[in-house]
């Protein structure tokens, strides 16, 4: 039997966490939402992935409890636009959101969250039901960083957007956009993005030599800082795409390219001499060692890529 000294201490020790993971306990997340959190008024990043049993109303109670959050993690939880109205309606301090695989949360739940989240810095909303992100609802915002819509069905129209909203975006996740295509991504980066630095556009059939010979050309001027490059599972790409990315992104560190069967040993060595300084990842398996890392912000997670 535990004792109330012991238990005490535990409840002193508790109300000072500022981060908190409870990834797939679905069975006690409504006693963790009622009974734990109110003790933990100070918490600063909630991580409640894979909790298949919070709902919407949960969400609430969180923040009612825990007013000062800043990061919040939902990812493959069975929440809808109503949670992100309640997220809005208690407006924390909020600077890190992921919704990844939130599979009912539509453009209608995301359309005011840029106007009431300003220091928002990390949002991954990879696998919901977005085409707009609610671009277009609000000015510039330059704190955005890093910004996951991958297996989204994202329109043109808003990749446009997208690089003029965030001019300060670090990283960018493309992958597997079925609305992508090579006018959309030319338009992108048509407009200056010189703190992007990571770029995943894999498993995306328009990404073939003749685009990424017109992408590369506007990043080369507009993305200067560009270091990890994906293009896993792109297989209409051949050598010449190396030679321009040689060319293009002198400042390349990482390249993905697994799935590229039309690349060849004698491009790959061709490219290893022009950057030998960049790594190669070409098979399944390979170990990936390239960490992306927002300094400045200490809640959002570590990104292995």
């Amino acid at each position: 039997m535990v004792s109330r000294d012991w238990n005490a201490l535990a409840m002193h020790y508790l109300a000072q966490a500022r981060s908190l993971e409870l990834t797939t306990v679905a069975r006690v997340v409504r006693e963790v939402v009622e009974r734990l959190l109110p003790s933990i008024p100070n918490l600063r990043s909630l991580n409640v992935g894979k909790c298949y049993k919070l709902t919407s109303a949960d969400v609430g109670a969180i923040l009612k409890s825990c007013p000062q959050l800043q990061a919040l993690h939902f990812e493959g939880c069975r929440i809808a636009d109503a949670a992100l109205r309640a997220i809005i309606a208690a407006n924390p301090p909020l600077r890190a959101l992921n919704l990844r695989d939130c599979k009912m949360v539509t453009d209608s739940g995301m359309k005011d969250l840029f106007a009431h989240f300003a220091q928002l810095q990390y949002l991954n909303v990879s696998g919901c039901k977005i085409q707009r992100l609610g671009i277009g609802e609000a000015e510039s915002q330059d704190s955005l960083r890093l910004l996951d819509i991958s297996r989204t069905t994202i329109r043109g129209e808003a990749l446009t957007d997208i690089a003029k909203r965030f001019p300060r975006l670090f990283h960018l996740n493309l992958e597997e956009c079925s609305q992508v295509n090579e006018a959309w991504l030319k338009t992108c980066f048509s407009s200056p993005c010189p703190a992007l630095t990571s770029l995943n556009l894999s498993w995306n059939s328009s990404v073939t030599d003749d685009c990424l010979e017109s992408v590369t050309k506007l990043v080369a001027t507009h993305c200067p800082r560009l270091e990890n490059l994906q293009l896993e599972q792109c297989y209409k790409i051949t050598d010449h795409c190396l030679t321009l990315l040689a060319d293009s992104c002198p400042s390349l560190r990482f390249l993905k390219i697994r799935g590229c069967n039309k690349i060849t040993a004698e491009g790959l060595a061709a490219f290893a001499s022009l950057l030998p300084g960049c790594r190669v990842l070409q098979e399944k398996g390979q170990r990936k060692d390239y960490r992306l890392v927002l300094p400045d912000d200490p809640l959002a997670p570590l990104t292995f890529l």
